[in-house]
């Protein structure tokens, strides 16, 4: 087993969703065992001006030592990051196709709400989606969701190859200019 390496966007996206992605986080690492702890990863990217109050959100979820907060500014250590994690986890409550792009040029299966308009851009081949109700019902289903990618390689093997063609087939420029 590799490790299971989460990437997320901050507060620079959405600051309403921030602590709804650290408690989904928090929750799944309590159902994991050790072994699976030091498998896994999380990096939250998020803008300089929003960094000191992303971080307090994180201590405050006590999740300090295990999420790596890095500014986008950073661009070289992003697109390291891009390249070395298993998906994007980013439930945000309005259309974010732009990011959805360029997470699936680096073959990233994106999880977020089928709302919003996402469901244009995300199915059942790149990714995994959630009908908003609540945010506790939202919690653990993106819960459950990261612990069947953790769970199940080839799974998460299956969404990084979609999440690649629909890259290729549908977004990228390559696909507009032949």
């Amino acid at each position: 087993m590799g490790n299971f390496t989460v990437v997320s966007l901050g507060r620079f996206i959405s600051q309403d969703s921030f602590p709804l992605i650290l408690d989904t986080y928090q929750r799944f690492l309590k159902d994991l065992t050790p072994k699976y702890k030091r498998k896994t990863e999380f990096y939250v990217l998020d803008k300089y001006e929003f960094l000191e109050g992303s971080m307090l959100l994180i201590e405050k979820f006590n999740l300090q030592n295990h999420i790596q907060l890095v500014s986008t500014s950073e661009q070289d250590r992003v697109i390291e990051i891009y390249k070395n994690s298993s998906l994007l986890f980013l439930p945000v409550k309005k259309e974010i196709g732009h990011i959805i792009a360029e997470a699936y040029s680096f073959s990233l299966p994106i999880i977020t709400y089928d709302n919003f308009g996402n469901e244009e851009y995300v199915d059942q081949t790149c990714g995994m989606l959630h009908s908003y109700e609540s945010d506790a019902k939202a919690i653990e289903a993106f819960k459950d969701k990261l612990k069947l990618l953790i769970f199940d390689p080839d799974a998460l093997a299956f969404l990084n190859k979609g999440a690649k063609n629909k890259h290729n087939k549908e977004l990228s420029w390559g696909r507009a200019t032949g």
